[in-house]
Formats: C-alpha cells, sequence, structure tokens
C-alpha cells in the first residue's frame, strides 16, 4: 500500500512545493483522460493527470530498484540461499 501525502501524491514522489499551473486538458486526448478518470476513480481532469503522473514515475522507480536487484543478483551479490543461481556442475 502507499502512503499518500496531504495533497494526495505517493509520499516517495518528490512534487515541487511551488508548481506552475497550466490548462493543458485542452491538449490531452480525451478519451484516455476519460478512462483514466474511470480506473482512478477520480473526478475531475486535475486529479486524474495528477494520479496518473504519480503512479508513473513511483512504477518507474519500483522497475529501476527491481532490475537493479536482479543485476545484483545475476553477479551473485547475494548470499547463498534458497533463492541462489545454482553453481556450474550442481544439480538444478
Amino acid at each position: 500500500m502507499t502512503r499518500e501525502t496531504t495533497a494526495g501524491h505517493p509520499a516517495d514522489v518528490c512534487v515541487p512545493a511551488v508548481a506552475t499551473t497550466v490548462n493543458i486538458t485542452e491538449e490531452v486526448d480525451q478519451a484516455l483522460l476519460t478512462e483514466a478518470q474511470r480506473v482512478l476513480g477520480s473526478t475531475s481532469a486535475e486529479e486524474s493527470i495528477n494520479q496518473a503522473l504519480a503512479e508513473l514515475i513511483q512504477e518507474r522507480r519500483r522497475r529501476i530498484a527491481v532490475e537493479a536487484q536482479l543485476v545484483r543478483f545475476e553477479a551473485g551479490q547475494f548470499a547463498a540461499g534458497r533463492f541462489a543461481a545454482p553453481q556450474p556442475g550442481s544439480p538444478a
């Protein structure tokens, strides 16, 4: 579960204290925006866009962290145990 700040953003997403507000909803694909509102359960375009951006950032950070752990695992940086890669010549 994600902790959220009072502004409704996930706690691990850095949001500038002073953000420039620009009306971009006219340029956003309305079908995508409508679907995002439905999926996210949001009621306004601004809420949908902010929540979608926050979730995108969080997911990308999670993916980067998982990929970094995979690189460490493949390099043998984890202790031998249940999840250790089989050693050459040993039964799988």
